[in-house]
């Protein structure tokens, strides 16, 4: 399943919960809403200053942010996804130098 159609999928099913109960949240029905983190919460969590999120954020390289009125919000699942193609790239490059090192030994 494509990740936008997965999160589809989870907010659809946490608004069909709240909408059973009469619009009443819960926390349970929190626990499955996609959580926002803050600018500030995110850059402890990676270990990166605030200012260094928003200038990747104006490069286009962070994880996909958007404005609640004033304030910077992140969903946790495009964090999640963000940190999941760094760690792919990251994987692809190591297979790549690999594979264009001269190999070692009696050749």
């Amino acid at each position: 399943m494509a990740r936008a159609e997965l999160l589809a999928a989870r907010e659809a099913e946490a608004s069909r919960a709240i909408r059973q109960k009469g619009d009443k949240l819960t926390i349970e029905d929190m626990e499955r809403i996609d959580r926002l983190l803050t600018a500030g919460e995110l850059g402890a969590f990676l270990g990166v200053p605030v200012a260094t999120l928003y200038a990747w954020r104006y490069r286009g390289k962070g994880p996909a942010g958007f404005r609640v009125g004033k304030h910077l919000r992140y969903r946790r699942s495009d964090v999640e996804y963000w940190i999941r193609e760094l760690m792919n790239e990251s994987d692809e490059n190591r297979d790549n130098e690999a594979a264009s090192s001269p190999r070692q030994g009696g050749q």
